[in-house]
């Protein structure tokens, strides 16, 4: 009798728990995604019904901003303002009339923040705040618009060249070919640059290129995964490279477009570089593209070293 009312007792109380939600993490349900993702996946499920439409330039232009199908429109999530929560960033085509449209996630739905810039292209510098409202880089003569109020500041192309990112040409997707909105919401967030380095480079989560088993093999190869960053000063070298656990590496520049992909091969052991070992990269065609050594460094982890080009794993200079 005693064991069948603690049994009792103990099945209403779980009952009791699970009905008033006791021992779940709030905002912390697994499997679920942030509040903003699923905000921002309900938002562009439907877009097309109710398109966000530039009335300010359709009156300069004498065009309509609205997008004539869902290849039109292109989205990523971005860190504008320096909070957790990425804006997302959408545009309804590519022709002059088309700004980029800001959207942020705030008691509980969707806002937009404003628009910006023509040709769905517009420049940013991630958590501080500013857009540079340009479809093109440099540009001679503009002003910085402060994100979230009407104030300006004066861009200085010799202080601050390196310092705005592009939304169209990084991370960007087009609503039509987005089969699940959520799952590509989240990856967004993940690879979305919270910095930018001196010379140019997002500063990302390499997270995602580091997890899993490295299936190449070589000196130092458990290393080599992640985002390698430009340290010296040249505006002709690739700007950062990523390499995942396959192998694969992705070559960036600081000019537009600048993308270089291919594979890594080990070939020996550096003569130069102490506990060093010599790798080499090939397009996908196996024509060489490059090489570098790569060995341990006091107190900066890693180095790669491109014959004089040096690269560090994760920038050790202030990127703010």
């Amino acid at each position: 009798m005693k064991k069948k009312t603690l049994s009792l007792f103990l099945m209403s109380t779980m009952v009791f728990c699970l009905a008033f939600g006791f021992g779940k993490k709030e905002n912390d349900k697994i499997g679920n995604p942030a509040s903003e993702i699923s905000a921002y996946a309900d938002f562009l499920s439907d877009y097309m019904k109710h398109p966000v439409i530039s009335a300010k330039i359709a009156d300069e232009w004498d065009e309509d901003d609205k997008p004539e199908n869902s290849q039109d429109v292109f989205f990523t999530l971005i860190y504008v303002d320096d909070d957790d929560i990425p804006e997302l960033a959408l545009s309804n085509g590519s022709c002059p009339w088309n700004p980029v449209h800001l959207f942020t996630y705030a008691d509980g739905s969707v806002k937009e923040m404003g628009e910006y810039s023509m040709y769905g292209k517009m420049y940013y510098s991630p958590k501080k705040g500013y857009i540079l409202p340009m479809y093109y880089f440099p540009p001679g003569n503009a002003e910085i618009n402060i994100y979230g109020s009407e104030k300006t500041i004066y861009y200085d192309i010799d202080r601050i060249v390196n310092s705005f990112l592009p939304v169209a040409d990084y991370n960007c997707s087009s609503l039509s070919s987005v089969r699940d909105i959520t799952g590509e919401l989240e990856r967004m967030k993940k690879v979305a640059p919270t910095g930018i380095t001196p010379l140019g480079a997002p500063i990302v989560d390499d997270s995602y290129l580091t997890e899993g088993e490295v299936l190449f093999k070589g000196k130092h190869a458990d290393q080599i995964p992640g985002i390698w960053y430009l340290s010296t000063d040249d505006d002709y070298d690739i700007t950062w490279i990523e390499f995942d656990n396959n192998g694969t590496f992705t070559a960036h520049g600081n000019v537009e477009g600048d993308v270089i992909s291919g594979y890594i091969s080990y070939e020996q052991e550096s003569p130069l570089l102490e506990d060093g070992g010599i790798y080499y990269l090939f397009y996908p065609d196996g024509t060489r593209y490059d090489g570098f050594e790569i060995g341990p460094v006091e107190d900066y982890g890693y180095m790669m070293n491109f014959f004089g080009r040096v690269y560090y794993k994760h920038p050790f200079f202030d990127a703010k």
